[in-house]
């Protein structure tokens, strides 16, 4: 192949304009350039020793390449480097310290990868769609694997149909209505039970730390999940349109509830005493007092409070205040119902009310009482914002409410 096929400036193989077929890298390269052979017909390629990156998109779309050899001397794959070719095997040298997002996304006919040792990171979606691998080992030095990096890897399955690759479960492809999934994983991954319509129960074991985006969307027969101590994570819509899920067990150490991770559900998930059996914070002889018509979001928010967190710091991550409003809201509105014509809260709303709410700020417990009485008792408003309040409404005598106060 004559040098006139690449244009070269400064060591980086900017292009290549040659026919395809069985390329040979000159040795004056160092660097292949972002989107140097993108959409080329190679069908074969020799990266010659010495070049140390491969650059985004650097043979994207080549679905003639079969062969590629990668030298000793390249430390880095970029993104999609390798996306959509039609490589059957690959040989990752172990210079090499990061696999980029989408490396070898599409690679419809690749059937075995080895990462060597001294692989650090392996990127997001970087071998998606690998439908054939049925082999690849994960060496200790990786400390990352990005989200969705085996998923649609169906032939990576195990008997049960299950696709785990190092501590993270990536994908179903099993028949079954029950799952248990096993000792080991960490974290299961974006859309790893998505869409699954015949999955009604799933074991999660001790030792799992995260349930991914999008985890159990549209899983509609899902009827009831226990998360065991240990989850401090859930992600962004994991149980979305979940339309038969109504129960759903939250454990102390969860931290973090993505947005919308409830959507879809049952207005009511499980509002009774083992909902909140790992409560730290409940007080006595109030979890029962849940009203059914909380939504599945609120529940999950006033587990978190409840699991003994700074409300604060989960309040940041999360919710913004005019949502914690929003929930108190539909509180108020839930409660004042059930009071109906009362013209004053009974100590069961107000109990329930200030010991479940008690954190959002000062303004917004205050007009909680204006809500709920009717009253604009100065007595009552600054008793709510006490620090003696709860302990005294759990001490009121029967029939007597806070306007009485």
């Amino acid at each position: 192949m004559e040098d006139h096929c690449f244009m070269i400036k400064d060591g980086i193989l900017m292009e290549y304009k040659g026919p395809g077929g069985d390329v040979i890298i000159p040795a004056s390269v160092t660097r292949i350039g972002d989107g140097a052979f993108e959409l080329s017909r190679l069908k074969s390629v020799t990266i010659p020793e010495g070049v140390t990156s491969i650059g985004d998109y650097a043979f994207d779309g080549c679905g003639l390449l079969t062969s590629v050899t990668i030298p000793a001397s390249v430390t880095k794959i970029g993104d999609r480097a390798f996306r959509q070719c039609n490589l059957t095997s690959v040989t990752i040298p172990e210079g090499v310290t990061s696999i980029g997002d989408g490396a070898f996304i599409g690679c419809m006919s690749l059937t075995s990868v080895t990462i060597p040792e001294g692989v650090t990171s392996i990127g997001n979606s970087a071998f998606q769609w690998c439908e054939k691998l049925s082999s690849v080992t994960i060496p200790e030095s990786v400390t990352n694997i990005g989200y969705c990096a085996f998923w649609r890897c169906k032939g990576l399955a195990d008997a049960n149909g299950l696709v785990i690759v190092g501590e993270i479960l990536f994908d179903y492809y099993g028949s079954g209505r029950d799952v248990v999934i096993p000792g080991g994983v960490k974290r299961i991954g974006d859309y790893a039970f998505a869409g699954h319509g015949k999955l009604t129960s799933v074991i999660i074991p001790v030792g799992i730390i995260r349930v991914g985006n999008n985890a159990f969307y549209d899983c509609r027969r899902l009827t009831g999940v226990t998360l065991p101590d240990g989850v401090s994570s859930i992600g962004d819509y994991a149980f979305s349109d979940c339309r038969s899920l109504t129960s759903i067990t939250l454990p102390d150490s969860l931290s973090e509830i993505g947005k919308k991770a409830f959507e879809g559900c049952p207005a009511q998930i499980a509002a009774n005493e083992s909902y909140y059996q790992t409560s730290k914070k409940r007080l006595p002889a109030t979890a029962h007092l849940l009203p059914e018509k909380l939504s599945a979001r609120t529940l999950a928010y006033l587990t978190l409070y409840q699991s003994g967190k700074p409300w604060q710091e989960a309040l940041d991550k999360r919710i913004r205040d005019e949502q914690a409003d929003a929930i108190l809201r539909e509180i108020h509105y839930i409660l004042s119902a059930e009071e109906k014509a009362s013209s004053a809260v009974s100590k069961r709303a107000a109990t329930f009310a200030i010991s479940y709410v008690g954190f959002i700020k000062a303004e917004t417990i205050r007009e909680t009482v204006r809500i709920l009485t009717g009253k604009k008792s100065k007595a009552a408003l600054e008793l709510l914002v006490s620090d003696d309040a709860v302990q005294l409404l759990l001490t009121l005598p029967e029939g007597k409410t806070l306007a009485d106060v």
